[in-house]
Parts: C-alpha cells; structure tokens; sequence
C-alpha cells in the first residue's frame, strides 16, 4: 500500500515538472513559474475517465503522457465529480490532445467542454482565474500559456469548420494526415501509423457513424491508399491525404459560394 502511494506521488512529481518545463518555455526569465506551478493539480487518469474540472469556470489542461479527447457535453451529462468513469453525454468529439499540448476548455453558461482519456494518461489541472493570479505580472507568461492555449481550440474549431465542406472520404484523409504529422512528424511518403484511440472516437470526431468510416477505409484500402491491421494503419503516403482533403474543401467551398 506504501508502494502504491509512493509511486503515485513520484509520477505526480513528475506530471507537474513537465509542467513547470511547458511553463519555462513560455517565459524562460519568469520569476512566477513555481507560483502557477502551486495552484495547480495533477491528475492520473484511465480509459474513458474525466479530469476533474469545476462547472462555471473556465480551465487550463496540460497533457503530460496519453491522449485525450475533447467533449463537447449536454447539460444532462453533466458530471462534476472527479476521476470516476464518464458519465458525459458525449455530443460531439471537437478534437484530441497529445502530449505537451495546453488546451483551455469553458464550462461555463452555454459552454461545457471536458477531457477524457482515450488510454492511460496524466494531465495538469488549473483554473483560468487562479493561473492569472498566480502569473499577475508576468505580461510574456500569461500571453505565452493562453495564445497556445487557444490557438489549439481555435485550430480545432476551424477543423471542425472545414469538415462540413468535405466529403467522408476527404475528413478521413485529413485526419489520417494530420495524425501521421502529430504522432510521427511524417507529412510526405509512406507512414506506420499507430493511432492511439478507437474507432468510435474518430467517427465521432469526424461526423460519422463507425460503420461509414470502416466503409470508406475499406475502399481506401481497396485503392491501396492505405493498408487496416487493427489500430494501426500504413498510410502509402500521407503528402497525398493531405492534398485530397484541401482540394476536396476547396472545390466544396466554391461550390457552396463560401
């Protein structure tokens, strides 16, 4: 039982140094770091568990090992305790998060974003108001943490955007792409793509059913696209994917006069 409680403490040490390094990036000569560093809170997560945010305010993740993904929830799904299985009404998967990322999500009036991991993970947990406390003065740290910040749920909202001009095929190619330059820094030629979460959280991520999205990688597979072993997928070449979602968008977008 010791045991167990030691080694929980020394990979929540190490959650939160990751944290401070993420924090250091941001403003290396910040003399606030170890305050933010103090108001925040690490938390272990398994598959398919919530990090534990407060409704009616807003909140900084920073992911340190695993995936999640972000949930936008209806209010019956509501959930606010911490660490225990989702119970989230899972409406829409608006993006994932990987390692080193910092996303901020509202659960505010009218908002109600949550992180769930896809695996085993670990993640840092901190108000949007206690991180502008603990950071009061520091004009390049709180700038550095919130445009990254937000630049990721921006990101994901523009995605999100985009997909409603795209045909099944092209969200999947684009996702497929997006994936091979997240996971193994490959945006050109062949690519062994490992992905880290199931198909039903990429349907859902994509607008599609699971059984849509299984027929279009068979017929991908079929054009030797790509090639399906279980949660890994060889991709032929991930420059094309990515050329086939933008052009697919582009002409969509025309089209549609937008």
């Amino acid at each position: 039982m010791a045991s167990s409680l030691q080694d929980t403490q020394a990979e929540e040490r190490t959650v939160m140094d990751l944290f401070e390094a993420a924090l250091m990036r941001e403003a290396p000569c910040s003399g606030r770091v170890g305050k933010v560093r103090a108001a925040a809170r690490p938390c272990v997560l398994n598959r398919g568990e919530s990090a534990p945010l407060e409704n009616g305010r807003d909140w900084l993740v920073f992911v340190a090992k695993g995936v999640g993904k972000l949930v936008s929830a209806s209010e019956s799904g509501r959930s606010p305790a911490p660490k225990i299985k989702s119970t989230v009404a899972e409406t829409q998967i608006v993006g994932f998060c990987f390692p080193r990322d910092i996303v901020c999500l509202s659960r505010g009036p009218g908002a109600h974003l949550s992180f769930v991991a896809t695996g085993p993970s670990t993640a840092v947990t901190l108000p949007v108001d206690s991180f502008l406390d603990a950071a009061r003065g520091e004009a390049e740290l709180v700038r550095g943490v919130l445009n990254r910040s937000l630049g990721e749920m921006e990101r994901s909202r523009m995605r999100m955007m985009q997909m409603r001009l795209e045909t099944p095929r092209a969200r999947i190619a684009g996702f497929l792409a997006a994936m091979a330059r997240r996971i193994c820094g490959c945006s050109n030629g062949a690519c062994r793509l490992a992905l880290p979460m199931g198909r039903g959280d990429i349907a859902a991520s994509l607008a599609l059913t699971v059984e849509a999205l299984e027929n279009e990688l068979k017929e991908m597979q079929y054009a030797r696209i790509l090639y399906v072993a279980g949660r890994s997928i060889d991709l032929t070449d991930v420059g094309a994917l990515d050329r086939e979602s933008r052009v697919n968008a582009a002409l969509r977008s025309r089209r549609c006069g937008v």
